[in-house]
């Protein structure tokens, strides 16, 4: 907890502490226009040497790094996709498409009844729709209607 040595700081923040970086640099400036010594500004805040000094020496602190990406659970079935999408690319050149059409009666979520395995499904559809257009119509195809109609008839016959 930063000493309270009647500087600014403790005017700004709910606990006493600025609430953000630039904050924080403003309030050491301030501290440091009244005369207080690098010690001093570094009690007050709780902060080191180099921050008091790139305070003093910058209004805007660093920016931050970047964070390195993560790996998701769904990486080891990223190349398992990426061939079965690139697979067109492997027809010969007259057969080869621009775009891929799929046509689906099952929701996404009911894909898990083709594709037993949750994660590889969960890529399939991550992969499939990256960048890709979906156009859902909202009704039955013809097929599915038929196909429907004549598995319920033996159900209703027997």
């Amino acid at each position: 907890m930063p000493r309270d040595h009647g500087c600014a700081l403790h005017d700004e923040g709910a606990q006493g502490l600025p609430k953000s970086k630039v904050d924080l640099y403003a309030a050491i400036r301030r501290d440091s226009r009244q005369g207080l010594s690098s010690r001093a500004l570094q009690r007050n805040y709780d902060v080191g040497f180099l921050t008091v000094q790139k305070a003093l020496s910058s209004a805007w602190p660093e920016p931050r790094k970047p964070l390195p990406p993560r790996a998701t659970r769904l990486d080891p079935f990223k190349p398992l996709t990426d061939e079965m999408l690139r697979a067109d690319l492997d027809a010969p050149r007259k057969q080869r498409q621009n775009s891929v059409a799929i046509a689906s009666n099952e929701s996404f979520s009911g894909w898990t009844k083709t594709f037993t395995d949750p994660r590889l499904c969960a890529a399939i559809v991550d992969r499939l729709t990256f960048c890709g257009n979906i156009i859902e119509t909202g009704t039955d195809s013809y097929p599915l209607a038929t196909t429907r109609a004549r598995a319920e008839q033996p159900a209703a016959a027997g």
